[in-house]
């Protein structure tokens, strides 16, 4: 606005000048006239850009609180000051990209945002606007790297975040998403790991080396080096006792393993540090389905449910968890429509192109458990050829939901040739790196 004003302004003067110049004391009164206006436009915008940094810098520190908690309300309050700051000034390229990544947590752990198929668009729409006011924001390609990366586009997430690191070659966490990308999606573990160690040896202040040693644990996890990825989250944990996501992924390590009992107690230990937590109790209620015991697995798991519908979310990532301990205290019906609700979810995540990482084993785990043994088989061939995570090569054969299977030569096979290639991935990145 003001530099529109500002054109008009110098226009009038240039074109009136002439006529002006006739009386030299109405032109200098009317010059002085227009000085006053065009600072006050000035010093307006000025205001206006500062405040709008201000509310972009509390959204900032909102979001890196949820990033640690998970806390939905700390996630509202960074989104409603990200709005504002644009809101308030349309030209702050960083704001959109604040807002750009409240949208991508959203996307990533709160999982019904995967039925809407175009929900990652916002994301890449904001990254787009931030970049046509802002070619040099390097977060703004970190980001799309991100929305490429989750949208099932390696080369072009790798690009984008190439790019950022280009413009801004200190910024660890790039080297950790890329890290990322070449493990989880490229199945690349040697440049993968090379990108974590990197990201781990350029983290001077140490700002970023809990989530490396996170992100450590999780590739050394999906290659089934165990003992390497429960060395990183202890130390992720150690250097950041209140974040839950090493915590959770240590209890899994444990679920893996097959050791119930001590995973047991380590949840039991850890709820009592965050007794309001979720993904706690969420454990707890797998865990004692896991142990057979499915009263207390559904009284856990109606916690659950209470909290997510009072926040109007669904628990659909693990409906068929749900469905298995109905079916297990006799309630058919009600396991049927969980059954349902699951197969559902995947197959709209499937078709959006939004697919999260473990989406076809959940599909073949649903038909194993329900016996449709082809289409089990079909989806987990599938999740076999994009490579095995977190772990899953080796909890599969003890997963009820696969129980009907675990007789069946393509399902040994399959399993059987994961664990072979897993063992393959472990001499390499031993050699490399040991």
């Amino acid at each position: 606005m003001y530099n529109r004003f500002s054109r008009l302004l110098t226009y009038i003067i240039h074109k009136t000048r002439r006529s002006f110049l006739l009386n030299k004391a109405i032109f200098s009164a009317f010059v002085l006239i227009i000085s006053t206006l065009l600072f006050h436009c000035e010093s307006k915008k000025s205001n206006s850009e500062i405040r709008a940094n201000e509310l972009y810098q509390i959204g900032m520190d909102f979001a890196s609180k949820y990033s640690y908690s998970l806390d939905k309300n700390e996630w509202l309050k960074a989104k409603q000051y990200f709005r504002q700051a644009i809101d308030l000034n349309e030209q702050h390229a960083p704001a959109y990209i604040g807002l750009g990544w409240t949208y991508f947590d959203s996307f990533y752990w709160w999982s019904e945002e995967f039925l809407k198929k175009d929900y990652l668009d916002s994301v890449l729409l904001l990254c787009n606007q931030a970049l046509a006011l802002d070619s040099t924001l390097a977060d703004a390609y970190h980001l799309r790297g991100k929305y490429y990366g989750h949208t099932g586009n390696p080369e072009q997430a790798i690009e984008n975040i190439s790019l950022s690191i280009q413009m801004q070659p200190n910024e660890v966490s790039s080297y950790l998403s890329l890290g990322w990308i070449y493990c989880q999606l490229k199945q690349d573990y040697v440049t993968g790991f090379e990108y974590l160690h990197k990201a781990m040896e350029m983290d001077d202040e140490k700002e970023w080396t809990p989530r490396s040693h996170n992100d450590m644990a999780y590739g050394y996890m999906n290659i089934g080096d165990y003992d390497k990825a429960l060395f990183h989250l202890h130390k992720a944990i150690r250097l950041q006792p209140d974040v839950m996501e090493p915590i959770l992924l240590s209890s899994w390590l444990l679920e893996v393993q097959g050791k119930i009992d001590e995973k047991l107690l380590f949840i039991d230990s850890i709820y009592l540090v965050f007794p309001g937590s979720n993904a706690c109790i969420s454990e707890l209620a797998y865990t004692y389905a896991g142990l057979g015991e499915f009263g207390k697995a559904e009284q856990y798991y109606a916690q659950v449910i209470d909290t997510l519908n009072q926040e109007d979310r669904i628990p659909l990532k693990f409906a068929h968890r749900l469905g298995y301990v109905f079916w297990n205290l006799g309630q058919k019906t009600r396991a049927i429509e969980y059954f349902k609700s699951q197969l559902h979810y995947c197959e709209e995540s499937l078709a959006s192109g939004e697919g999260y990482q473990t989406v076809e084993y959940d599909l073949a785990a649903v038909h194993a458990f329900l016996g449709h043994e082809k289409e089990a088989l079909d989806y987990l061939d599938r999740y076999a050829a994009k490579g095995f995570t977190y772990g899953l090569h080796d909890y599969i054969e003890r997963d009820p939901l696969f129980e009907q299977l675990y007789d069946n030569d393509m399902f040994r096979q399959i399993i059987k040739n994961a664990q072979k290639e897993k063992l393959r991935l472990r001499v390499q990145i031993n050699e490399r790196f040991f």
